[in-house]
């Protein structure tokens, strides 16, 4: 597998170059807060409407059965990108390539949201 975080720029083709601009993009939708989204259900755009497009998700529990954080699958096909909300981490796949990228704070609410699902299930 081909580490894209330790590659040039400017020696990376289009669909790594792709793949780098789509976690990227997650990732200042985390961060910002803000993404497209349609007006409907929600009048701003909000970490429950942002979960409506989820395609998995899988929480990450402890041994008390409390929850510690969840991974999202975004995206298929090309790329696959997750969220790892435990770890505040967006992974992307593509082929043999892997991208992977922290981020400082999820202003978007996206872990408090799936806490609060996790916890009334």
């Amino acid at each position: 597998m081909t580490n894209l975080n330790t590659i040039k720029k400017e020696n990376l083709d289009g669909s790594q170059k792709q793949l780098i601009s789509q976690v990227d993009g997650i990732i200042e939708e985390i961060e910002s807060g803000k993404y497209e989204f349609e007006a409907g259900d929600y009048d701003e755009p909000c970490a429950a409407d942002y979960l409506k497009n989820v395609l998995e998700i899988n929480y990450i529990i402890g041994s008390d059965k409390s929850y510690k954080g969840a991974i999202l699958l975004v995206a298929l096909g090309g790329p696959n990108i997750w969220i790892n909300t435990k770890e505040k981490k967006v992974e992307g796949y593509w082929g043999g390539d892997e991208y992977v990228k922290t981020y400082s704070e999820d202003t978007l609410g996206i872990d408090d949201e799936m806490e609060e699902i996790y916890n009334c299930s």
